[in-house]
């Protein structure tokens, strides 16, 4: 097994898991559906892996098993983000048969690494019932917001 930094090789098993990621946390969806996630994935992944995109991995013999995106974010700074960058952390994703390893740990100290050396201010991420442990155990906290999240859907 090894842990590696994703390259444009990599690009549709990278899809593959963000889709099965996909699956788990938010259930089936229909072909319409992941069929424009996909392309939209493609796209994406093509234009900004290795640039805005930061992807580890876990390779068992020419297989993707576990992964995580780091999406780099330029700001202007303010006293939250003196660098005026951060970091999105996503898509930790590891086979349900993998899982229990220590795989997905060893992918986000690669990308803390990274984030550290690239200058990020910090790290954001959404954590799912079942990542929040690994993510306490990595040094991640939970915010206590004094502003109050807002969306606005187009």
């Amino acid at each position: 097994m090894m842990i590696r930094q994703a390259t444009p090789t990599d690009i549709d098993q990278l899809i593959d898991m963000r889709c099965n990621f996909i699956t788990e946390e938010f259930g089936v969806q229909n072909d319409d559906k992941m069929a424009k996630i996909r392309n939209q994935l493609h796209g994406y992944l093509t234009a900004n892996l290795n640039r805005q995109l930061l992807c580890y991995l876990a390779d068992d013999n020419g297989q993707i098993v576990s992964t995580a995106f780091l999406v780099v974010m330029d700001k202007p700074a303010n006293p939250k983000f003196i660098s005026g960058k951060t970091g999105l952390l996503l898509n930790v994703y590891t086979k349900p048969e993998f899982r229990k390893q220590g795989l997905a740990t060893n992918i986000i100290k690669n990308l803390i690494d990274d984030a550290r050396a690239i200058g990020l201010s910090y790290i954001d991420l959404d954590a799912t019932k079942t990542g929040k442990p690994l993510y306490e155990k990595l040094g991640f906290y939970e915010m206590i917001n004094t502003c109050t999240p807002m969306r606005l859907e187009l």
